[in-house]
């Protein structure tokens, strides 16, 4: 059970958006629907910005989990960075990737990293003070 709360939830954001683009084609860029809004406009949402709005939540989870101390929190934190070495490759080196959209998922994805390792850094320095002052 473990092993499953240390697989990062950007990966299936990663997942599904390799799938849109090679079994869909253009599905990332096709509208989902579309809201008419008080001011006249019409709000149109494809499928990229829904997989984008779904990243940034993933995010928060993420952060949230980042807070943990243990072996698995160790365990994702090297498969967050994995995700987003992929990101960063597929990004970089596939035609297909270098969308916005894939560079906003490769961005998270980045923040995802950066906000685990300092948060676990925090969270660590934290309970060794505590474990120092019980002493």
């Amino acid at each position: 059970m473990a092993i499953l709360r240390s697989i990062p939830l950007l990966a299936f954001v990663v997942i599904v958006y390799n799938a849109m683009v090679y079994v869909t084609g253009p599905a990332v860029t096709a509208p989902v629907f579309a809201l008419d809004l008080p001011s006249a406009a019409s709000w149109t949402v494809t499928a990229g910005d829904l997989l984008v709005a779904v990243a940034l939540l993933f995010v928060y989870f993420e952060i949230l989990k980042a807070t943990r101390t243990s072996v698995a929190a160790v365990i994702d934190h090297a498969l967050s960075m994995a995700v987003f070495v992929v990101c960063l490759l597929e990004f970089v080196l596939l035609p297909r990737f270098a969308t916005t959209t894939f560079f906003l998922i490769t961005l998270m994805a980045f923040i995802d990293v950066i906000a685990g390792f300092t948060v676990s850094l925090q969270t660590a320095r934290r309970d060794l003070t505590v474990g120092t002052l019980d002493r």
